[in-house]
């Protein structure tokens, strides 16, 4: 059973939303088919991995956990979320091993880790992995950081990686700057957001509670989020028959505000919404309640009265959304407002 199925008790059928039968099938797919990440670490040495990992997990504990059957993707936990990992050195064993995980399941993305000295073994790696790839796969997306360490040189480090980059296959490749320094900070949040950005729908709620630099991008999911409810609520709001919607609209509300708080790293529960609810005060809430007794009353009106209350759902559900995206991702409590 889907989420919307388990959220409305059955009571919504995907095929009568009409138009909004996509933001529907993108809302299943961002929040109920969610899976580990599956991500690529390619580096010079498992010191410069680090580099990357402390870059882009932050203070998070990463541990690793036993890989399962053999398996050439190593899981580790970060926090109390779980990522699928493969790591690759600048060697001529790094395209045999990607085949060798490929083989077992398709990986989101390739991240590498560049110094200044290093872009020719980059580039060659870059190339044998992309050779390793069967005619007729998608090849995952590779986000490369080139590491600002001070030396100097990673200005035509990038150039020289990019410019090669144009006839490299990957899907979509884009290079940054960065490093462990306050200049660095910048590059590693534009590939926190790439990553999330360019990695597929079912694994970004994870990668937004993992990477705590992608800010942009997290928010991005989230408004991706909100207008999906929005479009949903708004056909079943449609219902000519007054009460009839509430046993749908109220569980898909209450599961968009859980899952927005799951994104800034609370848990999926009934505490995160309660949490938000509680934020949004007394008078956030009666204006909530009153767009509920709204949309019931219109529907009694002939001809216009089920578009009308489909507005008022839409709207409604989306000033929740954005209520619950300022407490939960912006820090704005005190501005919620119906």
């Amino acid at each position: 059973m889907n989420i919307v199925s388990k959220l409305t008790g059955g009571r919504l059928n995907l095929a009568r939303l009409g138009d909004a039968k996509g933001e529907a099938e993108t809302l299943l797919e961002i929040a109920a088919r969610r899976r580990p990440p599956r991500l690529v670490f390619v580096a010079a040495n498992d010191e410069d991995r680090e580099r990357l990992f402390r870059g882009l997990f932050g203070a998070a504990r990463v541990v690793d956990e036993a890989a399962s059957d053999g398996s050439p993707w190593h899981p580790k936990s970060i926090g109390e979320d779980r990522v699928e990992v493969l790591e690759l050195d600048f060697d001529r064993a790094a395209p045999s091993r990607f085949r060798v995980a490929l083989d077992r399941c398709e990986a989101d993305a390739v991240v590498m880790h560049v110094r200044a000295g290093d872009v020719d073994p980059a580039e060659q790696t870059l190339r044998g992995l992309v050779d390793a790839i069967d005619s007729g796969e998608t090849a995952p997306p590779a986000l490369v950081l080139v590491d600002d360490d001070g030396a100097g040189g990673a200005l035509e480090a990038r150039k020289r990686l990019r410019d090669a980059m144009h006839e490299i296959g990957f899907r979509a490749l884009r290079v940054f700057i960065g490093g462990e320094g306050e200049g660095g900070a910048s590059g590693f949040s534009a590939l926190s957001d790439a990553l999330i950005e360019e990695s597929p729908l079912r694994v970004r709620l994870t990668l937004c509670r993992i990477l705590p630099h992608g800010r942009r991008a997290r928010e991005e999911v989230a408004n991706r989020l909100v207008d999906a409810v929005s479009a949903v609520t708004m056909a079943v709001a449609i219902t000519p028959i007054p009460l009839a919607d509430a046993a749908v609209i109220t569980p898909l509300q209450t599961f968009m505000v859980g899952a927005i708080g799951y994104l800034s790293g609370r848990a999926l529960d009934r505490k995160t919404v309660a949490e938000a609810f509680a934020a949004l005060g007394v008078v956030g809430a009666a204006g909530f309640g009153f767009r509920f007794v709204a949309r019931q009353a219109v529907k009694v009106v002939p001809g216009a009265g089920s578009a009308v209350a489909a507005g008022i759902a839409s709207s409604g559900t989306k000033a929740l959304g954005k209520a619950a995206i300022a407490y939960f991702l912006k820090q704005e409590s005190t501005a919620l407002r119906a």
